[in-house]
This record gives C-alpha cells, sequence and structure tokens, in this order.
C-alpha cells in the first residue's frame, strides 16, 4: 500500500513589487494557513517518507512550514519542472520514486494538482483551494504501477482518506 498526499502552495501575494510568479511569496494569511494545516497533519500523526515541492517560492514555503509542524527531518526535494508540470508530468515524477518509500507529499499549484486528486480518486471536487491537503490511499505496492492505477475504470472512491483545507476546518 502506498499514499501520497497532495498539498497545494498557501495563499501567496500578488504584490507588483515581485518579479516573477515563480517568486511570490505566501501572504501573513498563508503563512497562517500553512502553520494551521501542518498543526493539522501533526494532530493525525502523519508520516511522511519523502517531500517532492515545487521550487516556487510559495509552494516551497508552504512545505517547509508544514514539514517542521509534522516533524519532518529529511531533507525536501525541490523539483522546478513541477512549477507548470501537466497532469502525467506528475504521475511520471510519482512513478520513479524508490519502492522503499511508502508515503510522499507532493507540494505544487493548481490546476494541476486539482486535476490530479479527482483522477486519483475518481471523485469531483469544487475547488482545490490554496493549502488544500488530500490524502489518497493507493492499492499498489510499486510506484511505476501507478499508471495501471490510474487506467482502471472501477478507482474506489475510499482511497482518499482525507480532504481539508483551511476555511473547511473553520466550519
Amino acid at each position: 500500500m502506498k499514499s501520497i498526499t497532495l498539498i497545494r502552495h498557501a495563499e501567496a501575494s500578488y504584490s507588483t513589487q515581485v518579479l516573477t510568479d515563480f517568486d511570490r511569496p505566501l501572504t501573513i494569511q498563508g503563512v497562517d494557513d500553512a502553520k494551521l494545516m501542518g498543526c493539522t497533519l501533526s494532530d493525525k500523526k502523519i508520516k511522511i517518507n519523502l517531500v517532492i515541492s515545487s521550487s516556487a517560492n510559495r509552494a516551497l514555503t508552504t512545505a517547509q512550514i508544514i514539514c517542521d509542524k509534522i516533524g519532518y527531518e529529511n531533507s525536501i526535494q525541490e523539483k522546478q519542472t513541477m512549477y507548470h508540470a501537466s497532469t502525467d508530468e506528475i504521475i511520471n515524477l510519482i512513478s520513479n520514486c524508490n519502492n522503499q518509500i511508502n508515503s510522499i507529499a507532493l507540494f505544487g499549484h493548481n490546476p494541476t494538482f486539482h486535476i490530479l486528486i479527482e483522477k486519483l480518486t475518481n471523485q469531483h471536487f469544487e475547488k482545490f483551494p490554496p493549502c488544500a491537503i488530500a490524502k489518497v490511499n493507493l492499492n499498489i505496492h510499486n510506484w511505476n504501477q501507478i499508471d495501471s492505477y490510474l487506467s482502471q475504470t472501477n478507482i474506489n472512491t475510499s482511497d482518499l482518506e482525507y480532504f481539508i483545507y483551511p476555511k473547511k476546518l473553520a466550519l
């Protein structure tokens, strides 16, 4: 059994002082939301073997904050290719993970993560808001089986362990 936790970056600034989209920092609300979600994952006693993040400032900062809150002690693998990656590129990244790793967390961007969670769970999501977290448990033993898993017409919607985001926790 393998698990994937998809985490969209927290709210980022649209300040005109930032030179590029890639360099956009988190807002104060984004930092607070990342801390909240990190504490929530810590309460869930999440165990992550590998963290891979887009190297865009907002995604990497979100990863650093959440990893700190959950006590993740390994290094975060930065992948610039995740910045504008398609779902197929993310699936390829996952399929090449070491099979000794059972649980991965990916920090990245929409619309890719929104589309990917729908593919992984065969469910429709109205939105995948900033700092949303979805954990999916896959009935596979090797990461390279993810393509065959996704090609199944009967993906079990119960594979979604949880889908949480800051505003949902505030309800």
